[in-house]
């Protein structure tokens, strides 16, 4: 997948997510087949860990000057996964009007495109390079945590449930899906703390690139069953 592709398919996204605001009242078959494509044309490169877009931005970061027009125009274009988190937590808390039926399946859909769509475009992003400070340079994970309410009030939740010890790093439990549990708590975190930190995280609980965003993705629980609320 190339980037112009890949900008094509987050623009697909965004309308995706603007017809569920408007249409998942009536139904909703349709828009699950029309997620499920939309995680279609993501999967192979996602499989590959987004390889052939970040070989795209780094040959259009080193064009230079000539190019950080195009950087920026990709960096709006791509920032999608902020819309999916928008629409899934309004899902949840019942803001968008759509049938009990549908809605838990929609919610498991767009938390798929955002996983696929967080590690890609975070990806380019990390090719690209950080444009803006965000205040967030130097913080380890735990400060990270402490300083952002929701992703605290989310460690809290997973501590109590014996998951996080007190510097927030992940305790083996010996569950038979532990992986899968592991990746929900680490993409939850990492997505109440902000773009790149689902990285930090793997990093800092010694897992391998992306096996945070692959374990939540697999995961056949939710979060709300593993932290039990």
């Amino acid at each position: 997948m190339n980037l112009t592709e890949y900008k094509a398919i987050c623009a697909d996204i965004r309308r995706f997510c603007k017809e569920v605001r408007k249409s998942a009242a009536n139904g909703g078959a349709k828009l699950l087949e029309r997620a499920a494509a939309l995680e279609a044309a993501l999967l192979e490169e996602y499989k590959q860990g987004g390889q052939n877009l970040a070989k795209e931005c780094r040959a259009l970061k080193s064009a230079g000057s000539q190019a950080d027009g195009l950087i920026v125009e990709y960096r709006r274009r791509l920032a999608v996964y902020g819309d999916i988190v928008a629409l899934a937590d309004d899902l949840e808390r019942g803001a968008v009007s759509c049938p009990e039926s549908v809605r838990g399946w929609l919610i498991v859909a767009i938390n798929g495109l955002f996983t696929q769509c967080s590690e890609l475009s975070g990806t380019c992003f990390e090719e690209f390079g950080k444009t803006e400070q965000d205040g967030t340079q130097g913080k380890t994970v735990p400060e990270k945590i402490r300083s952002t309410p929701y992703a605290l009030e989310l460690a809290r939740k997973a501590q109590r449930a014996g998951y996080l010890d007190t510097e927030y790093l992940y305790i083996m439990r010996g569950y038979e899906d532990e992986e899968q549990r592991r990746g929900l708590i680490g993409q939850a975190l990492g997505k109440a703390c902000g773009h790149g930190w689902i990285k930090r995280i793997e990093k800092y609980w010694g897992l391998e690139p992306n096996q945070i965003s692959k374990d939540a993705y697999n995961a056949k629980i939710t979060l709300n069953e593993v932290l039990a609320i």
